[in-house]
């Protein structure tokens, strides 16, 4: 079983709680579990909460072009996978579910 994660909004919304409680329980559960991050969603990348979940397993790529733009784009050695529409349609080709937020 594998689930993905579209998150567009930013750090402060519902939509980021709902994906951060979301894809931390579905990796507790042992699903594999991807998280892509773009356009507002790219503010999150410094959030500690963020980077506590890609630390438990769960594969973060963000949307480089859209974390340039709002130059949030994260420092080397962060555990994100840099990425764009390519990798997006590679996560939701792949995945048993997806949801998008």
């Amino acid at each position: 079983m594998k689930y993905g994660f579209l998150l567009t909004h930013g750090p402060l919304s519902a939509e980021c709680e709902s994906v951060l409680a979301l894809a931390s329980a579905a990796a507790k559960k042992g699903i594999d579990t991807e998280l892509f991050v773009m356009v507002d969603g790219g503010y999150t990348l410094s959030d500690a909460r963020m980077e506590s979940l890609a630390g438990s397993g769960v594969k973060v790529t963000y949307c480089f072009h859209n974390a340039e733009e709002r130059k949030s784009v994260p420092p080397e050695g962060t555990p994100y996978v840099q990425g764009g529409i390519p990798e997006l349609s590679g996560i939701m080709a792949e995945c048993d579910r997806f949801f998008s937020f």
